[in-house]
C-alpha cells in the first residue's frame, strides 16, 4: 500500500510516492478467529490454495 490509498492525501501535491505498512495485533487466542476479525473488517486475504 502507498500513503495515497487515504482520502485526506492530496494525489497532486504528492512529490514521492511511499510505501505504507501497517501490522494489526489482535487478542484472539487462535489464527483463525484473528483471521475471521479481520475479513469482518474488510481486510483481503488471498484464497488458501489447497
Amino acid at each position: 500500500s502507498e500513503q495515497i490509498v487515504f482520502s485526506e492525501v492530496d494525489y497532486s501535491k504528492v512529490k514521492k510516492v511511499k510505501g505504507l505498512e501497517i501490522t494489526f495485533v489482535t487478542t484472539a487466542k487462535k489464527d483463525k478467529n484473528a483471521k475471521k476479525l479481520l475479513e469482518l473488517l474488510g481486510m483481503p486475504f488471498e484464497k488458501e490454495k489447497k
